[in-house]
């Protein structure tokens, strides 16, 4: 999975660090399959949004749950520390490389 964090005229960069961080991570528990990039918006693209700090997280792990699967998604909520609410556990996709 490639991902492109977009940013926009008139928005905080704070608010692109947790789903950053998360999809970094997420990209390091399955041996690099993930890469992410921080881009300007220009022109149309597939946009998925989340706003505030820990929905920036619920963004980057519903991102990797839907691209890599929930085994690494999972993996990288424990690294964060940090839990989902309403949260369906999925033994299936990639199992994690050692964080």
């Amino acid at each position: 999975m490639h991902a492109q964090i977009v940013l926009f005229d008139g928005f905080d960069p704070l608010d692109v660090i947790a789903p950053y961080e998360v999809l970094y991570a997420g990209g390091t528990a399955c041996g690099g399959a993930v890469s992410v990039e921080l881009v300007s918006a220009e022109g149309p693209r597939e946009m998925v949004s989340g706003t505030g700090v820990t929905s920036g997280l619920d963004l980057g792990l519903y991102l990797l749950e839907r691209e890599v699967g929930p085994q690494i998604a999972h993996a990288v909520e424990e690294l964060f520390a940090y839990e989902r609410r309403g949260t369906v556990w999925r033994n299936e996709g990639p199992v994690p490389a050692g964080l």
